[in-house]
């Protein structure tokens, strides 16, 4: 009677082992599970965040080719040139100083160059609606535009500026000097995210 019983305590501790040992490993495997979805959601948002800094610095190299162009090509001279480039650029420029930059644009630029790669029409400036612009368009070669067919990219991507003088007197003050922000802004598992570049763009022929 006394061997049945330590036979049945066995048993009973060898039970409780195995169900020990099931709980170990079933919380080792959602560990490693939790660990994997981690690593994937990482790599996608490191896929995601190298994409839009490629199309924030596109808007920036955008605002500084339409800056060449008019001081190289406009009829008059540079100085008309960059007073020219100062005024389309309306639509893009916050001047408050409060570091708000409320009013935003997007540059529509398919058609600056030619085949031949000569200068062939001006980018054109459009206002963003309530300062929401339109999400880029992804071409099936790649390419992220607004004129082009394709699907839409889920990223977008607005231009702001601000003007800076290069004096503080007088009754007007010279502006030689701009500074451009371009921002890329994507939803990555439902959460906003965002990158900005900045660059100060200079009137180089003066």
């Amino acid at each position: 009677m006394q061997s049945f019983n330590l036979k049945n305590k066995e048993a009973g501790f060898t039970l409780v082992e195995t169900l020990v040992s099931l709980a170990i490993f079933s919380l080792s495997i959602i560990a490693v599970l939790i660990f994997i979805s981690d690593g994937i959601s990482n790599i996608g948002y490191a896929k995601s965040k190298i994409t839009a800094s490629y199309l924030a610095q596109q808007g920036i190299e955008e605002v500084r080719n339409m800056r060449d162009t008019y001081l190289l090509h406009t009829e008059g001279g540079a100085q008309v040139g960059w007073n020219d480039f100062l005024t389309d650029m309306d639509p893009c420029t916050n001047d408050s100083g409060g570091g708000s930059r409320s009013q935003k644009c997007y540059i529509v630029s398919e058609d600056v160059f030619n085949a031949e790669g000569k200068n062939n029409e001006l980018a054109s400036i459009e206002t963003c609606s309530n300062a929401i612009c339109p999400n880029l368009i992804k071409h099936d070669s790649g390419y992220y535009g607004y004129n082009v067919n394709g699907v839409d990219s889920g990223y977008n991507s607005s231009i702001s500026i601000e003007r800076i003088s290069s004096d503080s007197g007088g009754e007007s003050s010279v502006i030689n000097e701009i500074k451009v922000y371009s921002t890329i802004s994507w939803l990555q598992k439902e959460q906003l995210k965002s990158i900005t570049f900045t660059s100060n763009l200079l009137n180089w022929i003066e």
